[in-house]
Order: structure tokens, then C-alpha cells, then sequence
């Protein structure tokens, strides 16, 4: 099933190339992300899931002379920054170069009051986020975060009056215009642009064999331009070449470049998406899910793939420019996997003295979750986290008998927010090191028109996987595999596994699958998978509710 709507399709309907070395274009956003959905206006209570950022900034920044303000001096500073990139100022100035999409969300805007005797404190956390979306497919391949703490004081009295609201406001809008900028001068240097080289060595059917691979930085679903001004995109790739389908009818390139600004080729990595954060006190999702990843870092065996979904409500360009939809699979036809993070709440109080310290002491307690979960409601892997940071007693517990000791916090204005990071991240680097990927690959048994048999291989298929079926053909003295079927599990016993054939993947032919053609699928080794742990119905439910969002 195609979806459109959960992923930017801002792709220029033109894919004629001036020149086979066309360089990038960065196209800012019309609107900042976060500020046409719902604010929290009542900041004593909280409900789950509740946004993120107070009405008190929106509000701020909401003036149209403001919001033209910050869209002027985001340009800027974009031009400023990637200097050696194109920034276009307008729909118009868009070309057929490749296309990136800049914009910036808030993803915590915040107030807490601390009352102290007549006065009261009001500490006002901000972090906005900086990305960069491919227009091609509405993935995210850059993205960086800056956050400020500013703090006011004001008569108690005073708390609820306009010139408070208007201070409060007037402070919102200074640190936006300051992290803006800072946004755009840390990213600069960590930008990773790629211009890479390949040439067509042989073909099989519709498929395009290349001389380069994994090795040579090209990984499956990159796109590439050819020097005829056709297009090209990855659907396997090996650490020796690659095999891909034409995007553009009359294919007639024997060269093709590829221009990319990810940070990593993770191509060969299986994609295992975030796509349910519970939160119990306005915490932001986004930012939840950048803590995690910071820990999990580049050296996980997956990838956890992040699409920019908001982009879809905003106005990026204007209704005149022509775009065209590429057709998109659902994501549970990617992986069967997902990551739920879950946090719960902070927990603030007073604790009396006691054996190991005489005075009383502030305490915070702060506890969070993630599972790696599968399609049929298995949990494949959970790690926990607890953090009780007090003034003279710091103790950190997760699962794996692992122990982190807080001894002093960067940022005692934030110190729930600088837990939470510390929690999260710590979770992400135990994702990384006890969640291990492999490939399996087992041999077609036997065939019929509609079915293939192949081997028990345990936990590591079950019914409704989605797997694919490859060939092995000689092309050119070099034995490549051709992805030639989807399909799908539906029988799995500890003799054999049926696996139903849905679509052929080779363009307007249908080859018949016969014994010795190859199933090729990722799965966790069998020391991560969880031995009995399943999630109820309910929340299957609305797991699978997500994913087809």
C-alpha cells in the first residue's frame, strides 16, 4: 500500500540534469515546525503525551512582524553558514539540483515558577532543532539541537500581570533569535557532502549493476543521477556493487553521480523506526528520541531512520510549483521491528535525614523505558533506567546491573532536562551494545506459482514477516544477487516456513521463483531476543495503529 501523506514528496518535476556535477540547493521553510499545533496553556498540569512548548512563546513569536523577523534572519544565517551550498529565496530559483529542505522547530519551550519568600523565579528552557530533509523522500539526513536557559525574577504579586507576561515573552523571542544563530554556525562544520561516482557494468532485466557498492559509499534507496539526465535508484547493495532500478523511462546513462549529505551510508543496516513515545509532563518527543539516538550513535548494527512529518503541514513552497509523489511503503514492510521509549513521571521531593546524610535534601527521581518490539507483540529487547539525584547522595540503576554515579550537573537550571538526557542516552548505548543484527540467508526448497518453502530458522521468522527473494545470476565474470520477489510469511513451524509471493520486482516481468533462489533477511541474534515477554492486545493495537499513520 502507497502512502504520501506521512512523508515530504517535495520531488521538482524535472529530472533533466544541466550537468552530471549539479550541486545542492537548500530550500528554508516557510514556517517554524511546532507553532501551528497545540500549546500548553495551563503549566501546573500535565496529561500524557501533552505538547511540548507553552502558549506563552507561541504566542511570543507568533506576531507576523516577528515571524518575518525570524524567517529573514534564519535565511541569513543560512546563507552565512553554507556559504558553499545554493540557498534558493524563492519557489522559482528551484532547479533540478538535489534539494534539501531547512527548518527549524521548537521542540521544548518552557516555564517554571520557583517561588522564594516574596519573589519568583521563572526559568524559561528553549532548544530548538535544525534540519535538513532530503525533498526526495522526506528523510531527515542532518539534524542538530541548541538550547538556552534564561531566568527572570518578579515580585510575587506580579506573577500574573501583563508586564510579567510581556517580559516573559520579550525573553522567549531573544533566545530564539540567538539560538538561531547558533543553530546554523555549529552545523556548518558537521555537514558531510558527498559527491560519488559510479558506472553501469552489466544489466539483468530492468536491474542496473554498478561498480561500486557499500565500499564505495553507495547503500540501498540512494538515489543517483545519471549523465543523460535519467535517474536511478539503489534496491541492493554488496560491499563490491550495487543493483538498481531506473526512475525515468528510456534509461540511456552508463555513468551516475550520487549527492547526499548523510552523515553515515548506513544502507546495509536494518531500519528500526521510533514510533511511539509516551510522555507524562509536556516532555517533548523529539527531543526524547535525540537523547536516545546520541547514545546509540553510528555504530549500532541498525538505524533508527527519521522522517520529517511535520513538514507536511506547513507551507514550504508555494502552490505554483509543480511536485510529483514518489509511491512510499508502509513502514512495517521495511522491518518488522520498532522502538517504543517510555518516560515516567519525574518524581520532586523533600527527604529527611538519615543514616548517610544528617540535613534534609532535595531528591528527583526520574525512570525511563525502551523496548524493541515485533510486529506479533513480542518484546525483542528492554533496557530501563533510573536516575535519584539528591544534594549529597547521587545513585544511578538499569537494567544489565549497569551504574552511572551523577556527580555534578552541567546545567542546575535544567536539572530535569540534563537527567533525562543522561537517562535516555544511556539507554541508546546499551541498545547499541546488546542489540546485534545479523543476516540470514536460507535456500528455496521447493516453489509453486504462488508460494515458496524454505527452512525453519527459528525466532527469527514468524508469521506476517515481510522477507525478499533474490537470484543469483553471472553478469560479467562476477556472480551478483537480484532482488526478484516480495513476500511475505504465512506458515512458520520448526521444520519448514511458507512464505506467499506478493510482487514481482522486476518491471514488467513476472519471474518464477525454483530451488536454490536465496530468502535474505535481518534479525537480532538470538542471545538479544527477550524469551517469553509479549505486549497485550491493547497495545499491539495501537502499535499497529502507528505505523500506518
Amino acid at each position: 500500500m502507497h502512502i504520501q501523506k506521512k512523508f515530504l514528496c517535495l520531488v521538482i518535476a524535472l529530472y533533466s540534469l544541466k550537468t552530471a556535477h549539479a550541486e545542492i540547493q537548500i530550500f528554508p521553510a516557510r514556517e517554524i515546525i511546532s507553532m501551528n499545533q497545540a500549546c500548553r496553556s495551563n503549566l501546573k498540569e500535565y496529561k500524557m503525551n501533552d505538547a511540548s512548548v507553552v502558549c506563552d512563546f507561541k504566542q511570543a513569536i507568533s506576531f507576523d512582524e516577528t515571524q518575518k523577523k525570524v524567517e529573514e534572519v534564519f535565511r541569513t544565517y543560512l546563507k552565512q553558514a553554507f556559504i558553499q551550498h545554493r540557498i534558493v529565496d524563492s519557489e522559482n530559483e528551484i532547479d533540478n539540483a538535489p534539494t534539501y529542505v531547512a527548518d527549524l522547530e521548537v521542540i521544548r519551550a518552557d516555564e517554571l515558577i520557583s517561588r522564594k519568600n516574596k519573589e519568583v523565579e521563572i526559568t524559561l528552557p528553549l532548544t530548538l532543532s535544525l534540519k535538513l530533509t532530503d525533498a526526495s523522500n522526506g528523510e531527515v539526513v542532518y539534524r542538530n539541537r541548541a538550547a538556552q536557559t534564561n531566568k527572570i525574577v518578579v515580585d510575587a504579586e506580579a506573577l500574573n500581570s501583563l508586564e510579567t507576561k510581556k517580559l516573559i515573552q520579550q525573553t522567549f523571542q531573544t533566545s530564539f533569535l540567538k539560538l538561531t544563530k547558533s543553530l546554523t554556525d555549529i552545523s556548518r562544520p558537521q555537514l558531510n557532502y558527498q559527491k560519488i561516482e559510479t558506472s553501469k557494468i552489466g544489466q539483468w532485466k530492468s536491474f542496473v549493476i554498478l561498480d561500486r557498492g557499500l565500499e564505495g559509499g553507495i547503500g540501498t534507496e540512494d538515489e543517483l543521477r545519471g549523465s543523460q539526465g535519467d535517474m536511478i535508484r539503489v534496491v541492493h547493495s554488496t560491499p563490491q556493487y550495487a543493483v538498481a532500478i531506473p526512475l525515468t523511462r528510456d534509461l540511456k546513462s552508463t555513468s551516475f553521480l550520487k549527492t547526499s549529505m548523510k552523515k553515515e551510508n548506513s544502507g546495509h543496516k536494518i531500519k528500526v523506526p521510533i514510533v511511539d513515545v509516551l510522555t507524562y509532563q509536556g516532555e517533548s518527543a523529539d527531543l526524547v528520541e535525540q537523547y536516545f539516538n546520541d547514545g546509540l550513535t553510528d555504530q549500532a548494527s541498525f538505524t533508527v531512520p527519521k522522517y520529517n512529518k511535520q513538514l507536511n503541514s506547513t507551507r514550504l513552497v508555494a502552490k505554483n510549483v509543480s511536485l510529483v509523489s514518489k509511491p512510499y511503503t508502509q513502514m512495517d514492510e521495511f522491518t518488522p521491528y520498532s522502538i517504543r521509549l517510555t518516560l515516567m513521571p519525574f518524581n520532586d521531593y523533600e527527604q529527611e535525614g538519615g543514616m548517610f546524610f544528617k540535613k534534609s535534601q532535595r531528591v528527583m527521581h526520574l525512570e525511563v523505558l525502551a523496548e524493541m518490539l515485533h510486529h506479533s507483540g513480542q518484546v525483542i529487547y528492554s533496557s530501563n533506567a533510573a536516575i535519584k539525584y539528591g544534594n549529597s547522595m547521587n545513585s544511578h540503576h538499569s537494567a544489565h546491573r549497569n551504574e552511572i554515579r551523577v556527580v555534578k550537573l552541567n546545567n542546575s537550571d535544567d536539572v530535569k532536562d540534563e537527567l533525562l538526557q543522561l537517562a535516555l542516552s544511556k539507554l541508546g548505548k546499551d541498545f547499541k551494545d546488546h542489540v546485534n543484527f545479523k543476516e540470514i540467508d536460507l535456500a528455496v526448497l521447493a516453489s509453486s506459482p504462488r508460494n515458496i518453502m524454505i527452512p525453519s530458522a527459528g525466532r527469527h521468522l514468524a508469521k506476517g514477516m515481510k522477507i525478499k527473494v533474490f537470484r543469483t545470476e553471472k553478469i560479467n565474470d562476477l556472480d551478483v544477487m537480484l532482488p526478484i520477489w516480495n513476500a511475505t510469511v504465512v506458515e512458520h513451524n520448526s521444520q519448514f516456513t511458507i512464505a506467499r509471493l506478493d510482487q514481482s520486482l522486476v518491471l514488467g516481468e513476472v519471474i518464477p521463483t525454483r530451488p536454490g533462489d536465496h530468502v535474505r533477511f535481518q534479525s537480532p541474534l538470538r542471545d538479544s531476543i527477550s524469551s517469553v515477554q509479549v505486549i497485550d492486545k491493547a497495545q499491539l493495537n495501537r502499535l499497529k495503529s502507528l505505523f500506518k499513520q
